[in-house]
């Protein structure tokens, strides 16, 4: 697979290897990586995760090959260390938004797109899989911009989003 997870501490980020880059500017949470993952590649992609986050957890990267977090990305660090590699893709650096419930989670969604023509409003917490099931239906009947976004719902991840610019 040309994209490798890796994980340094409980942050996780993919690594290409088309670019030899990292895919991300920023590390994320497991579930934020889920819940790419279920985007990007959709059941297939979340149907190998667990061996993938396996592997990354155990060695520091998903590669088949057992290589390490450092292996990987030595590949290219635009010239710079290990550590400010680390330092600059393997840091969450923007927290997950934080709500009181999913009411005000939905407004805030509604803010951030500030859009006259949204529909498709969507709402699950990522530990219900019906729920999880229900809004990926809900995204792929969905047409035009849109807004997905993970989420902390009193204590617990959740994902909110909608469509919007018809």
């Amino acid at each position: 697979m040309p994209r490798h997870i890796v994980h340094r501490n409980g942050v996780f980020n993919i690594y290409t290897t088309i670019a030899d880059g990292f895919y991300f500017n920023d590390g994320m949470t497991e579930a934020q990586l889920t819940e790419w993952i279920r985007h990007d590649e959709g059941q297939q992609g979340i149907d190998v995760l667990p061996e993938r986050l396996k592997r990354a957890k155990e060695f520091g990267s998903s590669s088949m090959f057992g290589e390490s977090f450092e292996d990987v990305a030595s590949c290219n660090c635009d010239g710079e260390s290990i550590e400010t590699c680390i330092e600059k893709y393997m840091t969450i650096k923007n927290p997950l938004p934080l709500f009181q419930d999913k009411d005000t989670a939905i407004d805030w969604m509604e803010d951030q797109v500030d859009d006259p023509y949204t529909d498709n409003i969507r709402f699950a917490f990522l530990d219900d899989e019906i729920a999880m099931r229900e809004y990926q239906d809900a995204y792929d009947r969905g047409c035009c911009g849109y807004f997905d976004k993970v989420v902390d719902v009193a204590g617990r991840q959740a994902k909110v989003g909608c469509n919007y610019g018809h």
